[in-house]
């Protein structure tokens, strides 16, 4: 790459004007799960073929035990949700904590059991209808594009290589049709699926596929100092293409941040776009560059705060927002959704240790 992705002292300035931000004394922690035995896919219901997806929430009680365990929604597999129901009811917790003193706390969890490809075969129906909408799209004729893409989206049971296409065709749809935040969210599902499958088959997994893409995600990240998805799509480009300059260019900017980075706190300036609205309530989301956090300059009504982590799922109540939370180590990565009124804007502070 002949010229720097970004300038980096554009980032320097950026990060040095959050020097001065202090963060509250007092903080808060949400439950962690003790050590215990992980969830498995329960043999039978692998053997005749179940899949499941469930979305459930139980109560941490100030003592750790779990209570008031609820099913918000659920593909209809007793086999499966019996199984979930048990191993949740069966775990402990320490508790969350505020201001030095135990608290009850409501945790969210999204629980999905899927077959692998070899389990479960390719489907005919969907090849078909790809390839129609690959020429289409080539023809310029959107509105069958957006035809076949929503077929598409109504095909249960995707594989993970048929929901790569088709995240990768939504994504071209959008950018055909001038909607750059719309493509930009769609590959930002295909970077998870190329983080998590390093070993996917190489004729999908060629640079003139995916590459140049994300190299453009990637400035976008770098410019609003989204470090957290930034790391995730330099490793999706070593995936996908190891050996290009370009890979080599992002991880050297990328590394040349991150230690303008070191000991100051990372602002995020953000806003709830209309572009990813759902009726009143827009949404925005980031991998977390940090473990500790804090919201500031809120400008606008924020609804809710979630937190999906490797290994769970809970909610920040939005009369919080402004304290310092701690995301526990033993949750793993961390990616933040926000959620509120359209038009919001906010600054997160991913704040130093």
């Amino acid at each position: 790459m002949k010229k720097p992705l970004l300038l980096v002292l554009f980032v320097f300035t950026v990060l040095g004007a959050s020097r001065g931000a202090h963060s509250q004394d007092f903080a808060f922690t949400p439950p962690t799960r003790l050590a215990g035995e992980p969830l498995a896919y329960p043999e039978l219901a692998r053997r005749i073929g179940l899949e499941a997806l469930i979305f459930c929430s139980f109560n941490v009680a100030e003592d750790g035990s779990v209570q008031d365990y609820e099913v918000h929604y659920s593909t209809n597999t007793p086999e499966i949700e019996d199984h979930i129901r048990e191993w949740i009811l069966g775990q402990r917790y320490e508790p969350a904590v505020r201001d030095g003193k135990a608290i009850p706390w409501r945790m969210f969890r999204t629980l999905r059991f899927a077959l692998t490809n070899k389990e479960r075969g390719a489907s005919r129906y969907f090849g078909k209808n790809y390839r129609s909408l690959t020429r289409e799209l080539q023809s310029g004729n959107l509105e069958k594009v957006r035809e076949l893409l929503n077929r598409l989206d109504g095909v249960n049971n995707r594989s993970l290589y048929e929901e790569l296409f088709l995240q990768r065709a939504w994504a071209d749809y959008e950018d055909a049709s001038g909607n750059s935040d719309g493509a930009y969210a769609r590959r930002k599902v295909v970077a998870a699926f190329y983080r998590s499958n390093a070993d996917v088959d190489a004729a999908i997994a060629t640079p003139e596929f995916y590459f140049q893409p994300f190299v453009e995600k990637y400035r976008y990240e770098a410019q609003h100092l989204m470090l957290g998805d930034a790391q995730r799509t330099l490793q999706a480009l070593r995936n996908i293409a190891p050996t290009e300059s370009a890979t080599s260019a992002v991880a050297d900017h990328l590394r040349q941040v991150v230690d303008a980075a070191d000991g100051i706190d990372v602002p995020i300036e953000a806003e709830l776009r209309e572009s990813f609205s759902r009726g009143q309530t827009a949404l925005w989301d980031t991998w977390l560059f940090r473990r500790a956090f804090r919201f500031a300059a809120v400008d606008g009504a924020l609804d809710r705060v979630s937190l999906y982590c490797d290994t769970e799922q809970t909610e920040l109540q939005s009369s919080w927002v402004l304290e310092r939370f701690v995301v526990p180590e033993s949750y793993g990565d961390c990616r933040l959704y926000v959620a509120g009124e359209p038009g919001t804007s906010f600054t997160l502070m991913q704040l130093a240790d």
